[in-house]
């Protein structure tokens, strides 16, 4: 649990929180997602016995519908697919914001409830933010990671405005997860300090994390891009005296 750089129970930390409070009864959101997780399993089972069958098939095997269900289920990762149910109910219940104006307004400057409310997201971090809030409820320790392009970590410093991308960090079955809610995606073994994607369409990108919240008061896009200059800053010069110590 040390993701989440705290020393109180970690059961009383979900139930706080600036910018991830709940503010759903715990019930209702259970319901909701459990609709989403029932219908994911039973894909994941179709799915699984298709490519099942399909291998068997190639290699001129039969056996029994009983071992072929079994084989399905035991692939089923279930905290994935619980991890995917949560994502899926939240944008049954939101869409996407497309004026540009009210985006720049709008950018790392709500809390969850405000954002969720609203049914506009704006970027990834308002997903993100609706992601912790609900993992959080659901008893999912969860903490958000911000990150930068690795190519982009000097520009940034130089004054470029960059935001970055805004990953989740979700324990889950015993294990720690990186969520990436902004685009669905779901890595049971990663580095924080190098996490390779390349689901953007733009071939392989390497993203750093400079910063991890469990939970962030939202003050604008200025005080974004001035907090996260200064966190780089310290971020290089920390890896600097890394280096001089080796």
């Amino acid at each position: 649990m040390n993701k989440l750089d705290m020393n109180e129970d970690v059961y009383s930390y979900m139930s706080k929180g600036i910018s991830t409070q709940s503010f759903m009864d715990s019930e209702q959101v259970l319901d909701s997602v459990g609709d989403f997780y029932k219908q994911n399993i039973k894909s994941l089972q179709i799915r699984f016995k298709k490519e099942f069958k399909m291998s068997l098939k190639e290699k001129g095997m039969l056996i029994g519908k009983k071992l072929i269900n079994k084989q399905a289920n035991d692939k089923i990762k279930d905290d994935v697919a619980y991890i995917n149910s949560i994502i899926d109910w939240i944008y049954s219940q939101i869409t996407i914001e497309k004026d540009k104006n009210v985006i720049e307004r709008l950018r790392f400057n709500r809390n969850a409830e405000e954002i969720f409310r609203s049914g506009k997201i704006v970027d990834a971090n308002d997903i993100a933010l609706l992601f912790t809030t609900f993992a959080k409820q659901l008893r999912l320790p969860t903490a958000q990671l911000y990150t930068i392009d690795k190519n982009k970590i000097e520009n940034v410093l130089n004054g470029e405005k960059y935001c970055g991308h805004i990953f989740c960090e979700c324990y889950c079955g015993d294990k720690w997860y990186l969520v990436d809610p902004a685009f669905r995606k779901i890595a049971e073994e990663y580095d924080p300090n190098s996490i390779k994607i390349t689901y953007l369409g733009k071939g392989e990108k390497t993203y750093v994390a400079y910063d991890r919240q469990v939970d962030k008061e939202q003050k604008g896009i200025a005080n974004h891009l001035e907090n996260q200059r200064k966190l780089l800053k310290e971020m290089i010069e920390r890896s600097e005296e890394q280096d001089l110590v080796q």
